[in-house]
Parts: structure tokens; C-alpha cells; sequence
């Protein structure tokens, strides 16, 4: 990110008062556009999801009763989003020859505040002589896990719950932490050490190792939002420390935020406008039932297709129940794809569309 960016983003109330991680963060998330004179900037009624800071020039103003007002880059004024109340009050027009504007996303930056506030209680809290190494390296672990995609993507007021629901595990190298077959009860994710994931196809094979996972990485999801038998096992291949999340948990905390369920006619919609549909069945449910123009990505193979799709598109996932397109949605928020969608009630409805 253009550390150009990051200082002109930081003349601004209220990105002024993040931290320099935070506005970082939303540098790198916030879009540049320029206008020449009389180019419209917004109107009155839009109710967009941006806030506006103007970077170069001057825009005119103008009210329902006709008053207007002029606002210049750089100016007292100009350090806060302009005319930010929603719906807009305000016609915007640029009002000199080359105007520049930041379009910083709202959501974000609300969430940042809130988080830099956690991150301020944390930091507060390990300022006594009473903590120990434990403690500081806790709170560190904690703010490391504030910057993570999965955590980028929580609603901010679930951090703070989840944080305080989560129990600590230490385990040594060799532990099994899930068994292929269990029925699923815990979310977990690593603390410190390493572990390997492992999958047995049956019929006397061998275990074959799919994943090896580090540092806040996380897993365990696919049983609990399926509610079917866990797929694979994970055993630590060091010793270490784990958190772990209980299955209501889970849901109320991270699962059910991160879900944008979708009925028929918003799907066939999606699609119709480009979204690119996803069938996560098996091979051969997907060759007896297939739906046309869209591609199959069974649930187990989309960690490793996942880094070749677009992060920029939009995706209706589906199953034949919503279940396993439910666990592919959180897979892929968790890694950074923020336009997923489920089908609610899965392949018959969208086949009868």
C-alpha cells in the first residue's frame, strides 16, 4: 500500500485517530476517483455505503431549497466526509477543473474504530506490574488475530464475546484433536504450534495428509455447519496451544454472520447479472443432476481451488439442503471472498426455477 495514501488518508476525522495498522487497512480498501468541473459526485436521496473525503480541488453543494455552499480541500471543513448524513441531503458537483475524492467504505471504518478500542483495552490491561508473560502473550495473540480475513469479516460487537467464549487447550505433538468420523462439537483455532490434517478414503487405505496448518489458522467449521461426521482428522505435529469455540457458540458468533442466505429469485437474479454459481456436491451428484452453466466444486476440493477464483466476483454456492453450501460460503469469507451467497433451500429450488 502507497504510504502516500496512508499520509493523506491520516489528515482526516476520525481516520485520524486509528492506529497506523488500521489505516493501512483501510487504505488499501479505499478507492480513488477523480472529476472535472460540473461532473455530478453524488445527489440527493443516494444512500451509498461510502464515506466521501475530498483530496484535491473544491465541490459545490446544493440543498433541496436551492441554498448552496462551497467546500475546498483542504479547509477546516474539509477534513470530514463530506455531507455525510444518508440518504443524502445534498446534490454534489465538482466545482473546479481536477477534483479528487477518497471513497473510504463505511462498514470498515466503523469496525476499525471498534477494534482499535479493543485493541486499546487490551494494551491497557497489560500496563501493570501484575501481568505475566502468559498474559502479554495472550493479549498479543489477540490483536494478531484482530487482523486475520475471518476476523475482518465479524460484525465488530462479536469480537469481544467470542474472544471471552473461546477456551484454551495445551497439547503436545502427536495429540488428536479430530477424529474423522466424530460428530463435530468444537471450532478450533491455533495458537502456537502445528498440526496436519488427514483424510482415510476407507476400503483399508492409508491415511493420506491433505493440509498442513500454523498460526491462526482455524478449523473444524464443515462438521458444525453441516452437522454431519467430521471429514478428516488433525493431529498436532508439535507441541502447542489451541483455542477452541463450542458449537452454539459458533453459531450465534460466527457462523450466522457471515451467511448471506439467498431465495430463488435473488439467485437467479445474481447469476443472470454475472455471479458465477457454484454446485459443491459430489462428482457424481452433480453428473446425475446438474444444473446448467454452472460449475461443480465439490466441498472437499475448494481449499485447493479456492487461491485460482476471483476474490473481486460474486458466487451463489448450492447443495442439494444448504448444509454443504453453507460450510463452502464460511470457507471462502474466512479466505477473503466477501460476495457468497447460499441458497437457502439448496438444488430443487433453483432447478425448478
Amino acid at each position: 500500500m502507497s504510504s502516500d495514501r496512508i499520509k493523506v488518508l491520516s489528515q482526516f476525522i476520525p481516520i485520524n485517530s486509528l492506529s497506523k495498522e488500521s489505516i493501512s487497512k483501510l487504505a488499501s480498501e479505499t478507492k480513488l476517483k477523480t472529476y472535472s468541473e460540473g461532473d455530478r459526485i453524488f445527489a440527493i436521496g443516494d444512500n451509498d455505503d461510502e464515506h466521501l473525503f475530498l483530496l484535491k480541488g473544491e465541490i459545490a453543494l446544493y440543498a433541496k431549497d436551492g441554498r448552496q455552499s462551497i467546500l475546498k480541500a483542504g479547509s477546516v471543513q474539509g477534513q470530514y466526509a463530506i455531507a455525510n448524513l444518508k440518504p443524502r441531503l445534498y446534490d454534489a458537483k465538482a466545482n473546479s477543473d481536477e477534483v479528487a475524492i477518497a471513497m473510504v467504505n463505511a462498514d470498515l471504518l466503523d469496525k476499525l474504530m471498534i477494534w482499535d478500542d479493543t485493541v486499546s483495552d487490551m494494551k491497557n490491561s497489560l500496563s501493570v506490574d501484575e501481568i505475566d508473560s502468559d498474559d502479554e502473550s495472550d493479549a498479543k495473540w489477540r490483536m494478531s488475530m484482530l487482523k486475520t480475513q475471518i476476523f475482518l469479516t465479524l460484525p465488530a460487537t462479536n469480537i469481544r464475546n467470542l474472544f471471552e467464549q473461546m477456551e484454551e487447550m495445551v497439547v503436545n505433538e502427536g495429540d488428536v484433536i479430530v477424529n474423522q468420523g466424530d460428530i463435530g462439537d468444537y471450532y478450533y483455532i491455533i495458537k502456537e504450534g502445528t498440526c496436519i490434517v488427514s483424510r482415510n478414503a476407507g476400503l483399508g487405505g492409508e491415511d493420506i495428509i491433505i493440509n498442513k496448518l500454523g498460526p491462526l489458522q482455524s478449523f473444524g467449521e464443515e462438521a458444525l455447519v453441516t452437522g454431519e461426521p467430521r471429514n478428516a482428522s488433525v493431529i498436532m505435529s508439535s507441541d502447542g496451544k489451541l483455542e477452541r469455540l463450542a458449537k452454539s457458540d459458533f453459531h450465534i458468533l460466527m457462523e450466522a454472520p457471515l451467511l448471506n442466505m439467498i431465495d430463488r429469485t435473488e439467485a437467479n437474479k445474481l447469476i443472470h447479472e454475472g455471479s458465477i454459481a457454484i454446485d459443491v456436491r459430489m462428482e457424481d451428484e452433480f453428473s446425475n443432476s446438474a444444473i446448467k452453466n454452472t460449475l461443480n466444486i465439490p466441498l472437499y476440493l475448494l481449499r485447493l481451488k479456492m487461491p485460482r477464483m476471483d476474490k473481486n466476483k460474486a458466487y451463489v454456492v448450492f447443495c442439494d439442503t444448504g448444509a454443504r453450501s453453507s460450510a463452502a460460503a464460511f470457507l471462502m469469507k474466512k479466505n477473503g471472498f466477501n460476495r457468497v451467497y447460499i441458497l437457502k433451500d439448496g438444488l430443487p429450488v433453483l432447478a425448478s426455477s
